[in-house]
């Protein structure tokens, strides 16, 4: 028999009957979006580029690019990820293709394919970051109606929503066509389900909490720990929720979750295999340096530390308070503890990877609940003194946040990829470069575009591949560009190797990770050309060149601050 609920009423409950609290509930949510959206939406366009600008972030764009070219999309591995990415991110693309059937002015087939593979290679991977952008702040209004049925106060729970809106790792994802910020944006929208099915028994409220959950597994597995609030819901409530409704519950989501990885089965399957032969070497999924020993327990603290201080001063704030102060009742917020206690514990044991911060998403959102929510609960029964000091720090905070949030902007301003793209175009349509591991969303001829991306996908199984290229076939004021393929993985080496004479192009033009890289790379083109020297250099000064492998590292942007530089550095040598 169905148990009456006690504490806070649902949100459903609570705006029952009154048109106008709705509203101002409502408002307040709309309010949210849109401030975290015009966050997210700031610079979104930085280093647009064919391929991608950070790691992976080309799956809806290699889907239409893989359908405009002719090819099959299902038959090959076009991403390591589940395909719940690509369907949250349908719309925006089809909306892309509008754009396209509009700038293009023609809805012929053969026109339309030509214009997305040569006009708008970047079109595509906008639409995605947008999609990323508006389940980024979908995040923040989850965050706000969470707070608020755990709170019970408007202005308490726009404090959790407005940090959640300015979390400068949320921002930064945002900001990509990744899946992770779509992932956690459904397995949070579950999470509030599985506390209003609870609340009002309702089971259309569990159906889809789980559906949810299983889509945000679908998406990428980082969304496991989703999977345990409708569990828990169902748990808290066995004893009046039917057996089929269990069953078809579970139907439901393991359907969910196998139908979304069946729709991109070359890459999950890989995926997957990557991962195992990972645990199999070195007992995690990462088998690059991956955390070991003592690390391994610390390391979601140190990192998170590095991005956020004062996301992990609240945290400790809070643990101190449920310590010190008297027990005290927040009905429903076991949930958040679970999900607390099993993101961090995905972490140390199945990610353990202490420089892959996009894992720490779903840790970052659940400290920053439980942190705010306990520090303001607390608040309400401490003296005013006390009140107006925890209020402090929570503002403090916030400000710190929004603070590391605005200089990582700032730096989105001009990318060292634009600088050189900006460069590239700017040169007569006869000279010619060689490039290297480098793609500045150059025009392409239509034949070059089809074979880039039938090297891409071809290649996905194996050992990334690098690619040269050079100016060509000037088309009235513009020139398109071809790319010559190369099938190494170091791109710099190449130029040591090649069959090719380098003498022939007017410019080399390179990423580089150290001086000693940069040096050793300009002595072994002087072995084919001997006048080679370097012409121009976008990145931070010499006596100010951090050490960085990964320049869209979140735990790099420390060094990134110090020069005012953001993205790859880049050398521009010429060999005579």
């Amino acid at each position: 028999m169905r148990e009456k609920t006690s504490g806070f009423s649902s949100l459903a409950e609570e705006t029952k009957g009154k048109i106008s609290e709705r509203q101002r509930l409502f408002s307040f949510a709309v309010a949210i979006f849109l401030f975290a959206l015009t966050i997210r939406l700031v610079y979104i366009n930085f280093g647009l580029s064919v391929e991608n600008l950070i790691s992976d972030e080309y799956y809806g764009h290699r889907f239409v690019t893989t359908v405009a070219s002719g090819e099959n999309p299902f038959d090959r591995m076009i991403s390591y990820y589940p395909g719940g990415s690509v369907l949250f991110e349908s719309p925006f693309l089809i909306l892309s293709g509008l754009y396209a059937v509009l700038d293009s002015k023609s809805l012929n087939t053969e026109i339309l394919k030509k214009y997305i593979l040569t006009e708008s290679p970047g079109l595509f991977i906008l639409a995605s970051r947008v999609a990323s952008a508006v389940a980024g702040a979908g995040i923040a209004v989850l965050a706000f109606f969470i707070a608020f049925i755990l709170l019970g106060k408007r202005k308490e729970s726009l404090l959790v929503a407005s940090f959640v809106a300015i979390d400068v790792l949320g921002v930064s994802y945002s900001h990509w066509a990744k899946p992770h910020i779509v992932m956690n944006f459904l397995g949070l929208g579950a999470l509030l389900l599985s506390i209003i099915f609870d609340q009002t028994k309702k089971t259309k409220f569990l159906w889809w909490s789980a559906f949810l959950a299983a889509a945000g597994l679908g998406t990428h597995m980082p969304g496991l720990p989703y999977l345990f609030f409708p569990v828990l819901a169902w748990f808290r409530n066995r004893s009046w929720v039917p057996a089929r409704t269990v069953l078809s519950v579970l139907g439901l989501g393991t359907l969910t979750t196998l139908s979304f990885y069946a729709f991109n089965a070359p890459g999950t399957i890989q995926m997957l295999r990557n991962s195992l032969a990972g645990f199999r070497d070195v007992g995690a999924l990462a088998e690059a340096a991956p955390a070991m020993g003592l690390e391994r327990f610390f390391f979601p603290f140190t990192n998170l530390w590095e991005l956020e201080p004062s996301l992990v001063v609240l945290s400790l704030l809070a643990v101190v308070l449920l310590v010190i102060s008297k027990p005290f009742k927040i009905n429903y917020f076991f949930y958040v503890l679970v999900g607390t206690a099993i993101s961090y514990t995905e972490l140390i044991t199945v990610a353990a990877m202490p420089h892959v911060s996009r894992w720490l998403i779903p840790w970052s959102l659940f400290l920053t609940l439980f942190s705010i929510i306990v520090i303001l609960r607390r608040a309400r029964d401490a003296s005013k003194i006390v009140r107006a000091a925890l209020y402090s720090v929570v503002a403090l905070a916030l400000l710190w946040n929004g603070i590391q949030t605005g200089r990582w902007l700032t730096l989105l301003k001009t990318t060292t990829f634009e600088e050189a793209r900006v460069w590239v175009m700017e040169q007569r349509s006869e000279t010619r470069i060689l490039g290297t591991e480098l793609d500045l969303n150059l025009p392409l001829t239509q034949q070059t575009a089809r074979l880039l991306i039938k090297k891409y996908i071809d290649s996905s199984n194996s050992p990334r591949k690098d690619f040269s290229f050079y100016v060509s076939e000037p088309q009235g004021k513009e020139a398109r560009f071809n790319y010559v393929f190369n099938q190494y993985q170091d791109a710099p080496e190449i130029l040591c190797d090649s069959s090719e004479s380098i003498l022939k192009f007017d410019y080399i033009i390179f990423p580089y990770v150290t001086l000693e890289e940069r040096e050793a790379l300009i002595n072994c083109i002087k072995k084919q050309a001997p006048k080679a020297y370097l012409v121009k250099n976008f990145g931070p000064p010499d006596d100010q060149l951090p050490v960085l492998r990964e320049f869209d590292n979140p735990t790099s942007w420390r060094s990134w601050w110090q020069v005012g530089v953001f993205g790859k550095k880049i050398a521009v040598i010429a060999p005579h």
